[in-house]
């Protein structure tokens, strides 16, 4: 191999190894909590008279110290139960829960509020 091909090789090597660290940090499940309620939105999509009122499924997620509220966007076709314990990270207004296969859920955060009794 001559030497401005070793140099490209190494170069998209190192780029590659870098790029894979930084995708795998970014799914680091920080947050634990516990399903306590499930529920159903309903949203009405469209304009000018033609409109379709969409059913998303919605989730309350419990932690020691936050309450969340999420609208489900790929949760498959069984979703989540009551009183499931999940791992999950939150980015921007996404969470993204883990499953036991690997993959993840995506769900919008509707809303996020502290725990009163566990600040105390």
């Amino acid at each position: 191999m001559s030497k401005p091909n070793k140099r490209l090789y190494l170069a998209l090597l190192f780029c590659l190894a870098f790029s894979t660290v930084a995708y795998a940090a970014s799914k680091v499940y920080s947050l634990e909590g516990k399903v306590v309620a499930r529920g159903t939105t309903k949203d009405v999509k469209g304009k000018k008279g033609k409109t379709k009122t969409v059913l998303s499924t919605t989730y309350t997620v419990l932690t020691p110290t936050r309450t969340y509220v999420f609208q489900c966007v790929s949760c498959g076709k069984k979703g989540l139960a009551i009183d499931d314990s999940v791992r999950f990270r939150i980015a921007k207004n996404t969470a993204y829960i883990e499953t036991e296969k690997g993959k993840e859920h995506k769900l919008i955060v509707l809303s996020e509020a502290s725990n009163e009794a566990a600040v105390k």
